[in-house]
């Protein structure tokens, strides 16, 4: 692993200087063959840029499957955006991890870049594309996410993907083992690490493998171990939405506007139980968790609600449409293998019925994914990954006070459980921020606790200034 690590930072022109890793002022691309660890034989450098952003790109080449090493390797896209100030560059970067799960982080390069430009004035950004995702063996079968969740879309997914990937090989714990490969590849023996939602699961799954390696982790929609996204969905929605009746009845706009809304949605599921809705309870709450995952849906809520109540679900399916086309960049095959091998497979159907009895959406999501996932092949999860950690890495966890899939107590729960950690809820907030006022609050958090490299003292009283768009009107 050290010879190849080597390799591939002369490759890459990196050199030691006062302990630290410097970047060469060229735009740097490397490629190898497979190895049993790291990159071995790079290629020749070659400029890259990314996003018209002055960067270092390369490729790590990894074994698919780590116990064959000399089986079909992967190519791992690499980029690192240097710190602008050389002269007081830190050799602790910030790895920046995606959500999804399958949506790939270089992808998301240019948000995340203009996030943390802050942080990027001392410290690299590192992106590393994650197996499965983007153009790092991308388990791309022509289909989004979204539709795949059915059995047969699924099974011919499954059947395009066989010829050339194993599915068994692309889960969380792989995606970490890559990542420390490209660490060590680049010469950083500590990291920062920044994940948002299914990232954050990567993120604590990377702190648990390598402590040692880490020194801060800021997680923003959290997804501790231990806690099931697909079995808990039914209470967390029905969660948001009572926030919901209540954030509108605090509100005297939307109060006088839709003074029934407890009662819509009331109504809403008894016409989804008696079937006088010609339409799935399935299709109705997806629609509703979907939309409910960025403020602008939040804004609408009342609204659509009010309105499929009344029969009409148009203005429903056009905004939970329209806010799906965020999701259009997850690579299905990817959003599968992670899906069903780390959550449905500790499913079943009796778990599901007893966890959603009384709810909107009722098991329908959960039984649906037993039934696609049933063939997926099963990726590989060491016996210890839904494990309780037991950490003493400084950690921030941050969630939407509205947030339709991982809720405020599951980061709280994490941090009060570990030393050096703290959780803080954003007000009014669902799962994403884009469209929240305020939000410069979250960003200037994360750096001070990145730059500071401890939670003590850590100022969150400006999180009770952010607010969401208003209600809509009727």
């Amino acid at each position: 692993m050290a010879q190849g690590a080597a390799s591939l930072r002369r490759a890459l022109g990196l050199r030691r200087a006062r302990g630290a890793v410097l970047v060469a002022s060229l735009l740097l691309g490397a490629a190898g063959t497979g190895a049993s660890t790291a990159v071995n034989r790079p290629a020749p450098a070659a400029p890259c840029t990314v996003a018209g952003r002055s960067a270092r790109c390369a490729l790590l080449e990894v074994p698919e499957d780590r116990a064959a090493p000399q089986g079909r390797t992967l190519p791992i896209r690499v980029v690192v955006l240097p710190a602008t100030d050389a002269a007081e560059r830190l050799d602790d970067p910030l790895v920046v991890l995606e959500g999804g799960p399958g949506a790939s982080v270089i992808a998301a390069l240019p948000m995340h870049a203009a996030t943390f430009a802050g942080l990027q004035r001392r410290r690299d950004l590192l992106f590393v594309e994650q197996r499965g995702t983007g153009e790092s063996g991308a388990l791309d079968c022509g289909l989004e996410a979204m539709a795949l969740q059915s059995e047969q879309a699924a099974a011919e997914c499954r059947e395009r993907l066989a010829g050339s990937h194993d599915l068994r090989f692309y889960g969380t714990h792989h995606a970490v083992l890559d990542l420390t490969d490209a660490f060590e590849a680049l010469g950083y023996k500590r990291v920062n690490v920044f994940g948002v939602s299914y990232g954050t699961r990567t993120a604590l799954e990377l702190v648990r493998r390598r402590p040692e390696g880490v020194r801060t982790v800021a997680l923003l929609g959290t997804y501790p171990p231990g806690r099931n996204g697909v079995l808990d969905a039914p209470r967390i929605l029905d969660r948001t939405l009572a926030l919901l009746v209540e954030a509108c009845a605090a509100d005297a706009s939307c109060h006088q506007a839709y003074p029934r809304l407890a009662e819509s949605i009331e109504s809403l599921d008894r016409r989804l139980g008696t079937g006088e809705l010609d339409v799935s309870r399935l299709e109705v709450a997806s629609a509703l968790r979907l939309m409910l995952f960025y403020p602008i849906g939040v804004s609408q809520a009342p609204r659509v609600l009010t309105s499929a109540a009344a029969g009409d679900l148009a203005p429903l399916r056009a905004i939970s449409a329209g806010i799906g086309v965020a999701f259009a960049g997850i690579t299905g095959g990817a959003f599968l293998s992670l899906l069903c091998s780390e959550d449905v497979a500790r499913l079943d159907r009796s778990q599901l019925e007893r966890a959603s009895r009384g709810t909107l959406l009722g098991p329908a999501w959960g039984d649906q994914l037993i039934g696609t996932c049933g063939p997926w092949p099963s990726a590989e999860v060491p016996g210890d990954f839904h494990a309780p950690l037991e950490i003493a890495v400084p950690l921030l966890s941050l969630t939407g006070e509205l947030d339709p899939s991982m809720p405020p107590s599951w980061g709280a729960e994490l941090a009060a459980a570990l030393p050096g950690a703290l959780h803080a809820t954003i007000p009014e907030a669902p799962h994403g921020l884009l469209g929240m006022r305020g939000v410069a609050c979250v960003v200037g958090m994360i750096e001070s606790f990145v730059e500071s490299g401890t939670v003590r003292g850590l100022d969150v009283s400006c999180l009770d200034e952010i607010r969401r768009p208003p209600f809509s009107a009727p």
